[in-house]
């Protein structure tokens, strides 16, 4: 139970420095929690949360479909899936339009 007690204290103050936009350091309290309990899929979810923050799209991807894997009843992780690869798909059409601007100007 000690253990449990520890993940649980690494996971809020992991949150603590979400919610003050320290994402990076977020992550870094998450992956210690990853570490001690792999089965947790809130723990992914979190962490995949602060990579989506810092646009770091694949390795929140990877994260939260690591959490889907663990639980795949939780609605909120295919939320932020389909906003994730919402959001990958705005910015490849974006990319396009430049690319096929750029090449029309030649």
């Amino acid at each position: 139970m000690s253990n449990h007690k520890n993940v649980n204290e690494i996971y809020n103050d992991a949150m603590y420095e979400f919610l003050n936009n320290r994402f990076e350091k977020s992550i870094e309290i998450l992956s210690q929690a990853v570490e001690l309990d792999p089965g947790r899929k809130l723990f992914f979810v979190s962490r995949g949360s602060a990579y989506l923050q810092l646009n770091q799209l694949g390795k929140a991807l990877q994260d939260f479909n690591h959490a889907i894997e663990i639980d795949p009843k939780y609605a909120r992780t295919f939320h932020l899936s389909h906003c994730l690869l919402s959001q990958q798909k705005s910015i490849k059409k974006r990319s396009n339009r430049i690319d096929f601007s750029s090449s029309r100007s030649r």
